[in-house]
Parts: structure tokens; sequence; C-alpha cells
């Protein structure tokens, strides 16, 4: 576990080191980073999303989906209930609440758990990766922003993702499979996206003020993220939950480092970006660290 959680983290850093040395030589200037964004919000992320609801896990395990699906979106509430719980109302409460409740689950998850536990684990990852998806596009926009009226709610949640979503849970129950000649180059669009994604925050990082990224705020929400909130969310599960490989796996998503497009929504709106890096940074570097002892506290006191 801890080798395959410390590979994942070392990719994700070669590929920020790629943006801000390309950013640094540039390869890639700042006004280019609109366009980069653009295609990774309007192009690679519905591929994303289209290619995890219609993996083969999720279609041939239909007996054990909506359990999965429930449980799923009860992690994904909690926390976000949780975020807005342990982070007070500053002026930058909604970047670090959505650091807190939004998770980088689909590039650590699903392959650790993959290695941990085979196909159910990467079942599990794979149902969660689906709901937060759903949860993180229809809600981070708004809570970004921090505009949370009715219209432009409704404007920010009605998005190309969303509906993505929805078309796809749709052709998933009813189960149609779209035809591998579409799917293949979705797919390569979609592999795009953890590239493209952290180079844009590795130029990000090469132009934000790196003595404001790791403050005493960052550390502190980097702390929440990776041990009280999964702690507790740990705690809800192992009451709920008997299997342990069900346990274990929903403890190992709890436990994932803030999710990179985090940032790019904070860029998109213009927020505090040496916040939101700062925290993607701190969070993936300790969760080699934070995701172990977070598994193996939950094997020593609930199995």
């Amino acid at each position: 576990m801890v080798l395959t959680t410390a590979e994942s983290i070392l990719q994700l850093i070669a590929l920020i080191l790629a943006g801000a040395l390309a950013y640094r030589l540039k390869l890639i200037k700042r006004e280019s980073l609109d366009s980069l964004n653009a295609i990774l919000m309007h192009m690679g992320l519905p591929a994303v999303l289209l290619r995890s609801f219609q993996s083969d896990l999720l279609f041939n395990g239909k007996e054990m989906l909506i359990p999965t699906l429930g449980i799923s979106v009860l992690l994904q509430l909690m926390s976000l209930l949780l975020a807005f719980v342990v982070v007070r109302k500053n002026p930058n409460a909604n970047i670090e609440r959505a650091s807190i409740a939004f998770t980088n689950n689909a590039f650590i998850g699903i392959p650790l758990l993959s290695s941990i536990f085979g196909d159910i684990g990467a079942f599990y990852a794979s149902t969660f990766n689906a709901i937060s998806s759903l949860v993180f596009f229809s809600v981070l926009p708004a809570m970004i922003s921090g505009s949370f009226s009715a219209k432009d709610c409704i404007r920010k949640t009605i998005n190309d993702k969303v509906i993505i979503c929805i078309i796809s849970i749709i052709l998933l129950f009813a189960d149609i499979r779209i035809p591998e000649c579409i799917m293949t180059p979705v797919g390569w669009l979609a592999d795009m996206t953890t590239p493209l994604a952290t180079i844009i925050i590795g130029c990000i990082v090469a132009y934000s003020d790196f003595s404001h990224m790791f403050s005493l705020r960052v550390i502190w929400i980097t702390f929440l993220r990776m041990f009280i909130v999964p702690a507790l969310i740990c705690v809800a599960l192992a009451l709920m939950l008997d299997g342990r490989e069900a346990l274990l796996s929903f403890a190992v998503l709890a436990s994932t480092p803030t999710g990179s497009l985090v940032t790019i929504y904070t860029e998109e709106a213009g927020g505090n970006t040496s916040l939101s890096s700062g925290i993607f940074l701190l969070t993936t570097i300790l969760s080699a660290v934070s995701i172990p002892m977070i598994v193996y506290a939950v094997t020593a006191i609930a199995l």
C-alpha cells in the first residue's frame, strides 16, 4: 500500500514540476492557461465522466451497484457536512471547505484499491468516483465562487459535466453501452485530464507567492483533510459496514488528498490560488503517510 501510494504521489509531483518548468521556460504563458483550462473543463472532464459510468466494473456489478452507490453518496455528503463544520466562515472559507470535501480519489484511490483488493476494490473506487464527480461538478462551481443565489446556483449547476453525468446514469441503468468506436477516442480525451490538470497547477505554482503556499492555515487545513475528517468518517463507516473489503476501501477513499480540480476552479474564479495549490501539494505529499495510518487504525479498531 505504501509503495503504491508513494508511486502515485511521485507521478503527480513529476507532472507538477513539469508544468512549473514549462512556465519558467515560457513554453506555457499565463494567458494560455485560460485555453488549457477550457480544454480540460469542456473536453477532458466530460470524457472522464462518460468513461467512468461506462466502465465494465459498473455494468457487470449491477447486484452490488445500488448499495455501493448509497454508501458513496453518504460518504460524499459526510465530507461536505464536515467541511462546513470544521471550517468557520472567513474570506477563504469556500476554498478551504472545497479542499476538504473534494478529493483526488480517481488518480490515487482507484489504482491503490485495485492493487489491494483487485476488481472489488476497483469497483468500490469507480462507483464512488462516479458519485463524487456528479456532486463535484454540481456543487463546486457555486461553492468556490461563493454565490449561492438561486439564479447563480442553477446557472453554475446545470453545466456540461452534470448533463453528461445524468445521461450516463440513464445509460447505465438502462444497460445501454456506447459503441467502442466512440469510447476509444473518449478514453484518449479522458487520459489527458490528470496530466493536463497537474501541469496547469505546476504553472500556477510557478507564478504564485510561494511563501504563502505553506502558511499555518494551509498546514491546518491539510491536517483536517488528511487526519481529522477521514478519522470521523471512518468511525461512522465502521458502525455501518460489516465487510472487510468494503470498510477498508471506503476508508482509503475518505483519506485521499485534495483534488487538483479545486485549484483549477479557484484559478478560473480568480480566487486564492496560493492557498488552494498549497493545500493540494501538501495533502498529496502527506498522503503517503496518512493513508496507511488511517487504514491501519481502522483495521486495528474495527476488524
